[in-house]
């Protein structure tokens, strides 16, 4: 890739990493292994189709039921004993608020006006000691409407305004690497820009880590949608982080496996986080690949009893677009992460369960439709690939139809998982969860073309046209409540810096307003 367009501090990371960098798509030995295997599977599937047959419907079987196995396990271990760290109420009062430690706040914002007044609100609802808070609202250069819905506020003296400079990737890391250097706490948390954080979730990370070893660089808080009840898609996706976030990652962390990070409500030891250079620009889930970087650097994730409430995705296609840029950030984070020094920093067994966690998923969704079509096809003409005479093949067909078994193994997964978290206005949801798979593979397969034509294309996820829900404990939707600090003479002046459009401004590496 030539170097023009690129903004300095993604450059400066893209050469401070080298090939552990995304913006590397793939390595010469990468390049050599991949056409190899292409080859070999063309050539074997027109010289000899019943044995490649064999051979790769056994390969796919094993990879989905490794993945499936890891995913079983870790929910088993969560069930068997939950580590999900639990903050009390009587803790946080014990501690002086004279001693709790700074934090830094970053919200990336992109073309989302509508937003504006209802994060305000939520900002403003943290209980944290604002004279310890420094939050930074990240726009683009060319993000006028956004501005413009900001400038319509009085931001209080905890809360600035940091503009990114022109230049390439245009990804969301990119944008808090540049907060990055400016953020003046000893913790550091990101938010969406339709989040709902619980008003005492900092003060609970911030608690937990006086108790926790300097190992210790993350706490994961959990997701969920306020707005889970508006249709299929945020159905479906509230299954997901229920089974996700509250089964999963801790079972992951029991396993002693490298956590792909949620990309939002993570807390980390700022000082960590400049060690390991802030995000790769370059990848699309920078969140699941900061994870991986934490393991390798031999340190830990926690999970944190704390609920995060975001905006689900409620159309198909927006649906399908959100899980096409996971699943392409889970193939970049598995590139970047099984070349040079994985095997020794991980260990055998934690580069194992990378793979599992990134290539596993990803790989999964991706033979899915092509074992169902090869079931449908033998039982509907008797395809010919199949030689039921022959034991091999015949078992073959076994291993694929074992996948589709395993399928129905998640449907049942994620029914059980509704009924124990209590979220039955879900199950029915979970019962038709197929269908979420077959979107997942639309979605595995669209990411996998992007890999190639475009990797760092960051598909935009749009917000503010939720549907709250009114029933479950679902969190309420925060209103246009009066943000507006007291008035004085260099917050009028900030107000009228805003007034000027962002084209007009000079913008260097940042600015804090």
């Amino acid at each position: 890739m030539m170097d023009s367009g690129i903004d300095s501090n993604s450059l400066a990371y893209a050469q401070r990493h080298g090939v552990l960098c995304a913006r590397v798509r793939w390595t010469w030995g990468q390049i050599v292994l991949g056409t190899l295997a292409f080859s070999a599977a063309v050539f074997a599937l027109y010289a000899a189709p019943m044995a490649a047959w064999i051979v790769l419907s056994s390969l796919m079987a094993v990879l989905a039921a490794a993945t499936l196995g890891l995913r079983l396990a870790a929910m088993a271990a969560t069930t068997l004993r939950d580590p999900t760290i639990t903050i009390t109420s009587s803790a946080i009062a014990d501690v002086s608020r004279d001693t709790l430690p700074r934090y830094s706040v970053l919200v990336p914002l992109y073309r989302e006006p509508e937003v504006v007044p209802h994060l305000l609100a939520a900002l403003q609802a943290i209980d944290y000691p604002t004279d310890r808070l420094d939050i930074q609202i990240l726009i683009e250069p060319d993000d006028q409407n956004t501005a413009d819905a900001l400038a319509a506020h009085t931001l209080p003296a905890h809360m600035r305004i940091t503009i990114s400079p022109p230049g390439a990737p245009r990804t969301k890391p990119r944008a808090c690497n540049v907060a990055l250097t400016l953020a003046t706490g000893d913790l550091l948390v990101i938010f969406d820009a339709e989040d709902r954080p619980e008003p005492d979730q900092l003060l609970k990370a911030a608690v937990a880590y006086r108790n926790l070893s300097p190992d210790v660089v993350c706490l994961q808080c959990r997701l969920d949608h306020y707005n889970s009840q508006q249709s299929i898609a945020t159905r479906w996706t509230a299954i997901d982080y229920l089974m996700w976030f509250r089964l999963v990652l801790p079972g992951l962390q029991l396993l002693g496996a490298p956590i792909p990070l949620g990309g939002t409500s993570n807390h980390f030891r700022i000082s960590a986080l400049r060690e390991l250079g802030g995000w790769d620009p370059f990848n699309v889930t920078e969140d699941c690949d900061l994870g991986m970087r934490i393991a390798r650097r031999g340190w830990q994730t926690r999970m944190l009893a704390s609920t995060t409430w975001e905006e689900g995705i409620a159309t198909i296609s927006g649906w399908i677009g959100q899980r096409s840029r996971w699943i392409k950030g889970y193939l970049q984070t598995w590139m970047v992460h099984s070349r040079r020094g994985a095997l020794g920093q991980f260990g055998l067994r934690g580069f194992v369960l990378m793979a599992l966690s990134t290539l596993g998923l990803v790989g999964a969704l991706l033979v899915n439709p092509i074992a169902w079509l090869t079931v449908l096809l033998w039982l509907a003409i008797g395809w010919s690939v199949v030689d039921t005479q022959d034991p091999l093949s015949v078992a073959s067909l076994v291993v694929t139809l074992g996948l589709l078994v395993a399928n129905l193994a998640v449907t049942a997964i994620a029914v059980v998982t509704c009924l124990r978290l209590r979220r039955r206005d879900l199950i029915a949801a979970a019962a038709i969860s197929p269908g979420a798979w077959v979107l997942q593979s639309i979605a595995a397969w669209k990411a996998a073309w992007e890999y190639v034509v475009k990797p760092f294309h960051w598909e935009k996820t749009q917000h503010g046209q939720a549907v709250h829900d009114v029933a479950h404990g679902r969190a309420p939707a925060h209103g246009t409540a009066d943000v507006r600090g007291p008035e004085d003479p260099a917050r009028a002046r900030l107000q009228a810096e805003h007034a000027v459009p962002l084209h007009q401004r000079e913008v260097g590496a940042a600015v804090a307003i």
